[in-house]
């Protein structure tokens, strides 16, 4: 808050003269001597119905104006990375995300059925993993038939995962010679 109205204090000013300016909601000024001009700040970026935060932190800096410094600082990462937060399209491989392989050589890739699109900034670390239904042979194409978990940073989305190709059951010969 830029000022606040407290009992017997009366209105309290804050030092933070970045709040509400390029977006800044916090959190923490300071400046002495040794440390120099020192800023953390809170930046939220609404990423579809998301609000995710940019955390600023600008140490150490020895000027005239110190705490200035530091806060001019700030506005420069800011501008700099603000526009690298948003959502990437995540591209669908030719062969899908996986695939199916049985024993008995019946096979299909397994696509999503939607586009996909993760929240991040470059650098971040993305993982994924594939999580088969359980379903009956034979398996006709276009049967959802799993899912894809994608996880960048703390977010996490599930797509559905559908067969190319239908999903034969074994053969008898197969079978005896298994058996």
């Amino acid at each position: 808050m830029p000022q606040a109205t407290l009992p017997v204090a009366g209105t309290v000013y804050n030092v933070n003269g970045m709040l509400g300016k390029y977006g800044v909601v916090g959190i923490k000024t300071g400046s002495t001597s040794k440390a120099g001009g020192n800023f953390v700040s809170a930046t939220p970026v609404v990423i579809g119905d998301k609000t995710h935060y940019i955390i600023g932190v600008v140490l150490g800096q020895q000027s005239v104006q110190s705490l200035k410094s530091a806060l001019d600082e700030n506005v420069k990462i800011l501008e700099q990375v603000r526009s690298q937060f948003k959502l990437y399209p995540l591209t669908q491989p030719s062969t899908g995300f996986a695939q199916i392989t049985s024993d008995w050589g019946s096979k299909s890739d397994l696509k999503t059925t939607q586009p996909v699109q993760i929240f991040g900034y470059p650098g971040m670390k993305v993982s994924f993993s594939v999580k088969l239904n359980k379903t009956q042979l034979p398996i006709a194409p276009d049967t959802s038939v799993g899912t894809l978990t994608i996880q960048s940073g703390q977010e996490t989305q599930t797509v559905p995962l559908q067969n190319t190709q239908q999903i034969k059951p074994p053969g008898p010969l197969w079978r005896l010679i298994r058996y």
